[in-house]
């Protein structure tokens, strides 16, 4: 006889009374082996419903690989948007992205015909524009040109840090100059 008790237990089918930790533990593992068995059920139920549906009615199956595509389609635009957005954001939406794909294009196909008809092949170097202080700096020098166009690395931080310990000590020096300047006055030094 299974008991329904009241409480966090009211769902669970009980042949136990749940007195002790022991007894919650057994009718919970019970409970879930119920589960688990019902949800098998469950999918293979769906499972041979979907596969009838499928054979019988050609019209349902056009409809679910429609719904498949449409779904694959919606998250390949979302995708591509999200990128172009973030690229926006960043600020490198013109070097991923050109604003006219025609001439991108034609000066791709220029480019190629210029570099078969040359012997030596250079490698192209890209100027990239500072989002600092919008200077062209060349790709190869970008990184470490940011550093100093923002303040940060480790030669501004060290330049940062000994201006400010100077700062500190000249307005330390003269607070305190203020201050005893008005009660001492000080002897003129002569060097001999």
């Amino acid at each position: 006889m299974r008991v329904w008790r009241r409480g966090y237990e009211r769902f669970l089918p009980c042949a136990l009374q749940p007195t002790s930790p022991f007894g919650i533990l057994v009718c919970m593992s019970s409970h879930y082996n119920d589960l688990q068995e019902y949800s098998k059920t469950k999918l293979r139920t769906f499972q041979e419903e979907v596969k009838s549906k499928f054979l019988t009615d050609e019209s349902y199956a056009d409809h679910a690989s429609h719904m498949v595509v449409d779904q694959l389609v919606d998250e390949i635009v979302l995708e591509v948007v999200a990128e172009y957005h973030r690229a926006v954001v960043k600020g490198y939406a013109d070097h991923v992205y050109p604003t006219n794909v025609e001439e991108q294009h034609k000066s791709d196909a220029l480019n190629r015909e210029i570099e078969l008809s040359s012997d030596i092949i250079e490698k192209k170097i890209e100027d990239i524009k500072c989002p600092n202080c919008t200077h062209p700096i060349n790709a190869s020098r970008f990184v470490p040109h940011l550093e100093k166009c923002m303040c940060i690395g480790r030669s501004s931080s060290r330049i940062a840090s000994r201006r400010i310990a100077t700062n500190s000590k000249d307005s330390n020096y003269l607070a305190a100059g203020d201050s005893l300047g008005s009660q001492h006055k000080r002897a003129p030094v002569s060097t001999m």
